[in-house]
């Protein structure tokens, strides 16, 4: 097999400022944040939006990945969510899936963030053309999990274990790669909340949720896929500067697909991992994505949102990156609006 990339590439340092101005506002988010810079922030990520979708930075070509986040971030304005869906559903690929650019070829991670924007946005179980796309991407999906095993190796098991047997793997970048956390963490996070997570499919979540659990870093989090067996994470932890080290996105984006755990050793380092002090914790997406992922599990968020607001740009924006933008907009109106990626099931798969 090989081993699946980096999925982005590099943006350079020549492009335009990314946002309008915009006023610097403060607040006391301890007592009530309500809306006042994610409106902000929602309308001029509006503002540049093209036809439903969003680059990752400004001047470039739009892509999946940022339009999914974009449109999540401005899910409230009926005509961005209409463009959105319109634009999404004609560039389903035919065998299901979806290409992280316009025209870019083969299906590939893409796929689950996508959906999650079409569950979220879309109303995958009341549209009937939403429905029928979703279904197909799941198809693709269930497809094309990673496989840790192959020829007489994946024979034996089958011979030994049966037809049905199941073990610990998510979804890959690429096709025919390995897995890894983020890709793995938004196809969960399509599916659980849906009607999707039962039936043919729930064995398959189940399959990608205990790859997450068993890839958490020790002492906690999630970094890119954290391959140690459970049983040598603190040994190995011990041995020196490289053993894999968490990150706030991957930590979050676990956390949030594993919402049906609710407690548990490894979700509770993971929320305290969130947390810490460390300065990777303290930028603007760490501090987000902290903000999303804790109040998901009903924890505190005042901290994580009171050290956002004076990170605020003069030009009003937090970055020159659209999913820094939309996820920062998605942060500071928590309180307010509530949290589109918080599962409305509480059961385990």
């Amino acid at each position: 097999m090989l081993l699946g990339t980096s999925k982005r590439s590099e943006y350079g340092s020549n492009y335009s400022t990314f946002y309008v101005l915009l006023p610097k506002i403060s607040m006391d988010v301890s007592k009530n944040s309500k809306k006042i810079l994610a409106p902000d922030l929602r309308a001029s990520l509006e503002l540049r939006c093209r036809d439903g979708m969003w680059p990752y930075v400004d001047g470039r070509e739009p892509a999946l990945e940022p339009s999914v986040w974009g449109a999540l971030a401005c899910r409230h304005n009926p005509e961005t969510r209409k463009a959105f869906l319109s634009k999404v559903l004609s560039l389903q690929n035919a065998d299901g899936g979806w290409s992280s650019y316009q025209n870019a070829g083969e299906s590939d991670w893409t796929t689950g963030i996508v959906l999650l924007g079409l569950r979220i946005i879309g109303g995958a179980e009341h549209n009937p053309k939403v429905t029928a796309s979703f279904k197909r991407a799941i198809d693709f999906l269930i497809d094309n999990r990673a496989d840790h095993y192959s020829g007489i190796v994946k024979a034996a098991y089958l011979l030994w274990k049966g037809p049905q047997y199941s073990y610990a793997r998510g979804w890959p970048w690429t096709q025919d790669t390995f897995d890894w956390i983020e890709p793995t963490a938004y196809v969960v996070l399509a599916l659980h909340g849906s009607q999707y997570a039962k039936g043919k499919w729930a064995s398959a979540l189940r399959d990608a949720q205990d790859f997450l659990l068993e890839s958490y870093c020790y002492p906690g989090g999630w970094d890119c896929a954290d391959r140690v067996p459970v049983e040598n994470k603190q040994s190995a932890a011990r041995e020196g500067p490289h053993y894999p080290y968490p990150y706030p996105s991957n930590t979050a984006l676990a956390l949030l697909a594993l919402q049906s755990q609710r407690t548990g050793p490894v979700i509770e380092k993971g929320l305290a991992y969130l947390t810490g002090p460390e300065p990777d914790r303290q930028s603007v997406l760490g501090l987000a994505w902290s903000a999303i992922a804790l109040h998901a599990f009903d924890r505190p968020i005042d901290k994580p949102l009171a050290k956002l607001i004076p990170m605020q740009k003069k030009d009003g924006s937090f970055g020159a990156e659209t999913i820094t933008n939309a996820l920062v907009s998605i942060a500071l109106a928590l309180p307010s609006e509530g949290n589109p990626l918080k599962s409305p099931l509480s059961e385990t798969l």
